[in-house]
């Protein structure tokens, strides 16, 4: 089947995980169909992201965009005001624009594609521009979280009155258009049964989905046994332009390194992520034990440097890529439950759960222990193995694409 893949950012590099969770899925769909390519790109090399893809893809259409609010604020701004006349939330309104509608008509008039693959609820809206040229198109909408969710939480979070009242109205229409988008499309794929349940109560209506985890390429290197060092190295791996990743190492810094350093523990942390806000490098200049790295090329040698990963996650839906890497790789993760939501797991089995200050610094401790450090790691690897590697999610992918080619 020929099939036209609409996505948000181009994924490539390979720095994040959305880009991870698309770059994965074109891999999969590529093995039994053609592929094209429509999507932004930010600051991304486009030659390098082009050379990546074209294994996978025949026609590659990349077009630029200012998404990055801490990069682009004034441009945002406007954005976000233009969007109170709109029927869409700024998160879509900020991703349609009318030379992005062209080239998607542009490439719907000169192929015959069998189905239109969105990567994303914020890209649904082209939608509309589609069925005006082929009516009787096949669409599969990939959510890969319950984007309300998210708002509602940002929401709830927020101290500041105005942002409240704007974040209200963002989820209100939010709400209308990805409970719109999920009964519109013919097939909707979701990454966990949380997930289904959260986009269910957008109108109260059952779902008819079909559930597909985030598969990730087998790594090439695997975690070493820790052994009994002197000094334990925590790494945390993340966009930090991303709220909610943000807002969980300030919350970190500020109540789990102090618990962890009346203990006297000996460990170091090391913050893996481009674009670092001013807060959280402030509060980090306080710790003689903490490294902020920015961007970095490959991950693979913090992987190999430290012994586990956090994910203090308060804000959050969908699966954290990074999490299913980090299974992959057999590194041991400490996460709080929002931040493993949608995820199998049994807790201290395979993963470590910890949801307060007090129990983040406890699981510390305990993770800390070579014997439980190694148990950790063998376990994850065999969950990655069950339910995460490619092989296992592209026979799931390419089930749902076969099954819209016979209707």
């Amino acid at each position: 089947m020929n099939i036209l893949f609409v996505a948000n950012l181009v994924p490539y590099p390979l720095d994040g995980g959305g880009k991870i969770k698309t770059f994965t899925t074109i891999q999969a769909l590529s093995k039994k169909n053609t592929v094209d390519l429509v999507c932004f790109y930010e600051k991304e090399n486009v030659e390098e992201a082009k050379k990546a893809l074209k294994q996978y893809c025949c026609n590659i259409v990349l077009l630029p965009i200012k998404v990055t609010t801490s990069e682009n604020y004034k441009y945002i701004l406007k954005k976000a005001i233009k969007s109170l006349f709109s029927s869409y939330s700024l998160s879509v309104y900020k991703y349609h624009n009318d030379e992005m509608k062209s080239e998607i008509q542009k490439l719907v008039r000169e192929n015959e594609y069998g189905l239109v693959y969105f990567n994303i609820l914020q890209v649904y809206s082209y939608k509309k521009d589609i069925v005006t040229l082929k009516p009787n198109m096949k669409f599969l909408l990939d959510t890969q979280n319950c984007e309300t969710q998210i708002f509602r939480r940002y929401e709830k979070e927020s101290s500041n009155l105005l942002k409240k009242i704007y974040l209200k109205l963002e989820c209100h229409k939010l709400k209308k258009f990805e409970a719109w988008a999920i009964h519109d499309t013919d097939s909707v794929i979701v990454l966990s049964n949380a997930d289904k349940k959260q986009l269910e109560e957008l109108d109260g209506l059952a779902l008819d989905c079909v559930i597909i985890p985030i598969g990730v390429n087998e790594p090439s290197n695997k975690k070493k046994i820790k052994d009994k060092s002197n000094v334990t190295n925590i790494l945390f791996l993340g966009t930090l332009t991303w709220v909610p990743n943000n807002k969980g190492m300030i919350w970190f810094l500020k109540n789990v390194m102090p618990l962890l350093q009346e203990k006297k523990e000996n460990i170091h942390l090391y913050i893996v992520g481009k674009n670092p806000s001013s807060q959280l490098l402030s509060i980090a200049e306080q710790y003689r034990n903490v490294t902020i790295t920015g961007y970095v090329e490959s991950v693979d040698h913090w992987y190999d440097k430290c012994d586990f990963m956090i994910v203090p996650l308060f804000i959050g839906s969908g699966q954290r890529v990074k999490i299913i890497e980090a299974f992959s790789r057999g590194m041991p993760v400490l996460s709080t439950s929002i931040g493993a939501e949608g995820l199998n797991y049994t807790d201290g089995v395979d993963i470590m759960i910890a949801d307060t200050a007090e129990a983040f610094s406890e699981k510390i401790t305990t993770i800390s222990e070579p014997d439980i450090c190694n148990t950790l790691s063998m376990n994850s690897r065999k969950l990655y193995n069950k339910y995460y590697s490619v092989e296992a999610v592209s026979r799931q992918i390419n089930a749902v694409v076969d099954s819209l080619r016979t209707e």
